[in-house]
């Protein structure tokens, strides 16, 4: 970074490399991980000291321009680690595999898919599919959602301008770091009245999904689940909640300021009612930002709901090239798909998502758990394997009876409380044991959500079985 930005780095200080270790901590200790990531670098030059110079933190846009690009070299060392390990760890069906060595295919690396960007990368399409899953999941236990609250950062909050007083010239626009932070720590806040202090009702499911629209500021859209005995059965229930007018200036002044300030759309001149965004007056006067607040319980909205939390940021692209095909034996066409070039030509960055992604502060989060079950036909569960690896001795490695499904079987068989439970309410009453590969029972009470993988409705058999592990607990077992 240093050649790249010589007004911030006047005298070409060092950078990040592979060997700097964590403080305290000598090169012959036994951790697993003695050094410091690149991730955890940037995020250590980005926190202020008083001892130190401010000339990075006080950049203005220049510092905007470098906290993006320290953000897309941590995602370009995460992707390039996606592409060249896809070869190493490969995945395919059991029966294929097993049908590969009776046909005597040895080599592992003519079968087999591979997995280009997967779900556990943050913000792959993989990734969102499985949230907006999860979100359906809540839904299908607790039925429709009462609230959904949007939540922005203000950056004229205090904590805000008392960091940024303390560089000179430096105004709020200039922080993405900042801002971030304070806005992080807002956000729990808000989490803890709604969840543990109940302000709006007791709160039996949340789920909520960060987003920055371009330079915008960083903002929450948050989805609440209601206990029944707190939902808003009429008008009257609504109004007691939420508000759409602008208060009464002599008699409520600091509710008029607030909603002036921060809940306020639309064209410029004149305020009237009709560009009231509504709110709720106690969680607005509170935390004085945009705190939009709308009541939600109607089944059309649940999927575009879900949907929009789950969307990702904006991403637009038009390629015109030579399809890279492949012919098979039987001349079908496939046409390869990189998801990871898609995914960084698509992908817009920003220095509020940059300081919020370096901080490592989640984007995505839901309560409570939701557990994915995955079910199978006859000898077709996963496996994973090393592309070196003999297919004998990967047949022989691999137990085919120690998944989710078949000790589901095991547990009906010697349990008679547990086939009074369908596969996808399994979890309430037992964890899954993924080092001994079995299920037991829970010791303590916990809201656990079961769902099933996503199968599409096209995929024949597999589409009935899902269907039928929702509806149907089995007396019949292994």
């Amino acid at each position: 970074m240093s050649l790249q930005y010589p007004l911030l780095f006047p005298w070409g200080e060092d950078g990040f490399r592979i060997d700097i270790l964590h403080s305290g901590i000598s090169e012959k200790s036994g951790n697993k991980r003695d050094v410091v990531t690149i991730r955890e670098y940037y995020c250590y030059r980005l926190q202020y000291r008083d001892a130190e110079g401010h000339t990075l933190i006080g950049g203005g846009r220049l510092f905007l321009q470098f906290v993006v690009d320290a953000w897309a070299c941590i995602e370009h060392t995460r992707l390039t680690w996606v592409l060249t390990h896809q070869t190493i760890l490969r995945s395919d069906l059991y029966n294929n595999v097993v049908d590969s060595v009776n046909k005597g295919d040895t080599n592992a690396s003519t079968i087999g898919k591979r997995i280009v960007l997967p779900s556990s990368f943050t913000g792959s399409p993989r990734y969102m599919q499985q949230n907006y899953q999860d979100c359906m999941a809540i839904c299908r236990k607790f039925g429709s959602p009462d609230l959904f609250i949007t939540f922005t950062c203000n950056p004229q909050w205090p904590e805000i301008k008392e960091y940024c007083d303390k560089v000179p010239h430096c105004i709020p626009a200039d922080r993405p770091d900042v801002m971030a932070r304070v806005f992080k720590i807002k956000l729990e806040l808000l989490l803890e009245d709604l969840t543990d202090n109940h302000v709006l009702g007791k709160v039996i499911g949340v789920a909520y999904t960060i987003e920055f629209q371009k330079r915008g500021l960083p903002h929450a859209h948050i989805i609440v689940w209601l206990e029944e005995s707190d939902k808003c059965h009429s008008t009257d229930d609504i109004d007691q909640l939420i508000c759409a007018e602008i208060p009464d200036k002599e008699s409520d002044e600091i509710g008029y300021d607030a909603v002036s300030r921060h809940m306020i759309h639309g064209p410029c001149g004149a305020y009237n009612i009709e560009f009231v965004v509504p709110y709720n007056r106690g969680l607005l006067v509170k935390y004085q930002a945009h705190i939009n607040i709308e009541w939600c319980n109607q089944g059309r909205l649940i999927k575009y709901m879900f949907k929009y939390v789950n969307k990702g940021p904006d991403r637009a692209t038009v390629v015109v090239e030579t399809a890279n095909a492949v012919v098979t034996n039987d001349t079908k066409q496939i046409v390869n798909v990189n998801e990871v070039e898609e995914y960084v030509s698509c992908r817009y960055l920003s220095s509020a998502e940059a300081c919020w992604r370096i901080f490592e502060f989640p984007i995505h989060h839901h309560k409570p758990v939701v557990i994915k079950l995955v079910f199978h036909l006859e000898n077709e569960q996963q496996v994973y394997f090393r592309e070196d690896e003999t297919l004998t001795t990967v047949v022989d490695r691999i137990d085919p009876n120690a998944t989710m499904f078949i000790q589901w079987f095991r547990v009906n068989r010697e349990d008679p409380a547990a086939r009074d439970l369908t596969f996808v309410e399994f979890p309430e009453k037992y964890f899954w044991d993924n080092t001994g590969k079995i299920w037991q029972r829970r010791k303590k009470k916990m809201c656990v959500i079961g769902r099933m993988v996503y199968v599409h409705p096209t995929a024949g058999m597999y589409i009935y079985c899902n269907v039928k592990m929702i509806i149907f607990n089995h007396v019949c077992y292994l």
